[in-house]
């Protein structure tokens, strides 16, 4: 049963059982307020003579991010390896969820 199908039966419940309701909308609230960890994809577009500029995707292929010199020097990330400081970045800038992922293409 996937995230959506269980929300729907959760609301349907709760409508059906009204003295229920006082413990499942929490946890409606819960689950939409919480995101899920997420796999971004990460793809170095040029890296040559002193310019580098990548790009992150989202899952399906949504581009979320442009990553450049500037993110080097501003500290988000060491260097053009530095996967698990672009997850934070991401986190921190409220793209991805708790626990983001980052793989390198």
């Amino acid at each position: 049963m996937d995230e959506k199908h269980l929300r729907t039966e959760v609301i349907r419940l709760a409508h059906e059982k009204p003295e229920l309701r006082k413990h499942l909308l929490p946890l409606l609230r819960q689950g939409a307020a919480k995101k899920l960890p997420t796999q971004f994809t990460y793809t170095i577009d040029m890296d040559e003579r002193g310019e580098f500029r990548a790009t992150v995707y989202a899952p399906g292929g949504k581009e979320v991010l442009e990553v450049n010199e500037e993110t080097f020097e501003d500290g988000f990330m060491k260097n053009k390896n530095d996967l698990a400081g672009l997850a934070d970045y991401l986190e921190d800038l409220k793209i991805g969820g708790p626990g983001t992922k980052v793989k390198k293409d």
